[in-house]
């Protein structure tokens, strides 16, 4: 309640889930997690591998199912 009464009741436009993808990757950046992880993923109907740093790869819905994840089989 401090919170909402400090800033008046007034809350921060909400941002788009790209902007959150971004804050998300650098913060994973600035926090050094750097190492390589293969990934393989579907493009069309052929199967394709390539290396890319963990840094790289969170997002918003990544996230949304870790945390379900979490609740769903506890910590």
């Amino acid at each position: 309640m401090e919170i909402l009464e400090k800033y008046e009741y007034n809350l921060p436009e909400p941002i788009t889930n790209q902007r959150f993808n971004e804050y998300i990757k650098d913060a994973c950046k600035a926090a050094e997690i750097k190492s390589v992880e293969s990934m393989t993923r579907t493009v069309g109907s052929k199967l394709v591998t390539g290396k890319v740093e963990k840094w790289s790869m969170p997002l918003s819905n990544w996230w949304t199912t870790a945390h379900q994840l979490v609740i769903k089989f506890g910590d």
